[in-house]
């Protein structure tokens, strides 16, 4: 594998979890993306990386001097590469100044977690001009393009990414590392997973063991749902690798997927071992954690994944989310405060929030403020308007508030949360055979809707 240079450099913007209700401490979806009767087997982006911007599983143990060390342009040893460079001629040394200044950007960019993200962001284009200098000194080297699609795959410039890595392939046949960085970018950003599934075989056609190839092929079998495909790769990755945290926890995820559950967590268990720096794990386990109603374990892994990755917004979300479903809306607010400080433009935190001050006693008045906010972030969001037709129930604006459940009810009409709301303000505006009826069906659909409101100070008016 002498050619082989693992890359996971993706950063990207939080993305748009799917924004559901909690109910009776079970955290459904906000943040953590569970779905169904076996939640992660339906989720929509698991591929790789599943939390943006955070830090992986690290090299493997025993071949990290597989990662090339030398020059650009010298195919030697770092001993022999400084005398080389001296010899090189003048473009030639001045191309190799511009790739090692854009490699080091690139790598403090990319795997240091206290690179704060506005830095990162012009670390990185500064990264794709250094290489590309480099190669216009000196066309036609394959490591220039492979470097330079890793500053792109980082940038989330996926095509541009792509191009560079088929130019190094070109270039460079028999190196597996374009085809297996080109594979992961058609994979996490393009959600092409035939092309990358490709690429990955093609990689494993030339290093039958690479076991970087083998766990990314693992995981690429997800979204066809070839579980045992993906097995059956990771399986042989763990054998070559006993000590690569990546393969451990892409089984993890494989075996999550497929239902087997405490096999995941085993697996995540042993990732965390293995390389306890890494912050994705901790994430996907908190997700299955949060799934099966241990909050406090999911905060707990939640916690850690904070402390590894300070700056990212997406970690302050999940952390968030999984307070709000603990009732802990105090701290929930909190979170999503860092989270609209990192991110401003995040709408579904706006939401959140919303919905934490709307079930925080006392917190009514911010909660309405809050949840016009959201409104205007997001006025099409039925989250928005079932948090702002909350809000407004909290300050017995019994009008708004039936208004707000009825448009989410127009989308969604067998909405536990909208129906028990709208029939709570029904009652107060004194409709009782409609109000009963509301909260009957709703009652149906949950039972335990109304302690959830009862629990946040919204019980049925005749209780009162």
């Amino acid at each position: 594998m002498a050619h082989t240079r693992e890359s996971t450099l993706t950063r990207e913007t939080p993305p748009s979890f799917t924004l559901r209700r909690l109910a009776q401490g079970v955290l459904v979806a906000l943040a953590l993306g569970c779905d169904g009767a076996i939640p992660l087997a339906q989720a929509q982006g698991l591929s790789p990386p599943l939390m943006p911007g955070l830090p992986m599983a690290g090299p493997i143990p025993g071949q990290e001097k597989a990662i090339p060390v030398g020059p650009i342009f010298f195919k030697g040893g770092p001993r022999e590469a400084s005398q080389t460079v001296r010899a090189l001629p003048p473009e030639t040394q001045r191309a190799e100044t511009y790739y090692r200044r854009g490699r080091a950007a690139l790598d403090t960019a990319t795997t240091d977690p206290a690179t704060e993200p506005g830095r990162a962001l012009a670390l990185m284009k500064n990264a794709v001009a250094d290489f590309s200098e480099a190669l216009r000194l000196v066309p036609g080297n394959a490591n220039g393009h492979l470097q330079r699609g890793l500053a792109y795959q980082a940038l989330n410039e996926p095509d541009k990414a792509i191009a560079d890595y088929g130019e190094a392939h070109r270039l460079d046949p028999g190196n597996v590392a374009p085809l297996i960085d080109r594979g992961i970018v058609s994979y996490t950003q393009k959600q092409q997973y035939d092309l990358a599934l490709d690429d990955f075989t093609k990689a494993l056609e030339i290093e039958p063991n690479n076991v970087i190839a083998l766990t990314h092929r693992g995981l690429a079998q997800a979204p066809r749902r070839a579980f045992d495909k993906g097995l059956a790769d990771l399986d042989r990755a763990v054998a070559l690798a006993p000590r690569f945290a990546r393969a451990r926890y892409y089984r993890g995820i494989i075996e999550v997927m497929a239902g087997s559950i405490d096999r995941g967590l085993a697996d995540f268990d042993e990732a965390i071992r293995l390389d306890p720096a890494a912050a994705q794990p901790y994430f996907d386990r908190a997700r299955v954690h949060a799934w099966q109603g241990d909050h406090d374990k999911a905060l707990a892994d939640l916690d850690r994944v904070v402390t590894l990755t300070p700056g990212a917004a997406a970690a302050y979300y999940a952390r968030a989310a999984s307070h709000f479903a603990a009732g802990a809306y105090a701290q929930s607010i909190a979170d999503y405060d860092t989270v609209l400080a990192l991110a401003p433009d995040l709408a579904e935190a706006v939401i959140g929030k919303c919905l934490a001050q709307g079930l925080q006693a006392g917190s009514s008045a911010s909660a309405s403020a809050e949840c016009e906010r959201a409104l205007q972030r997001a006025p099409r969001s039925l989250e928005a308007q079932e948090a702002n037709a909350l809000a407004e129930l909290q300050q017995h604006n019994v009008s708004q508030a039936i208004a707000g459940f009825d448009r989410v009810l127009k989308a969604r009409p067998t909405e536990a949360h909208a129906l028990y709301g709208r029939g709570l303000a029904r009652l107060e505006r004194g409709e009782a055979d409609a109000g009963r009826a509301d909260v009957a069906l709703a009652l149906k659909i949950n039972p335990a809707v109304g302690a959830t409101f009862a629990a946040n100070g919204l019980e049925r008016p005749a209780e009162r």
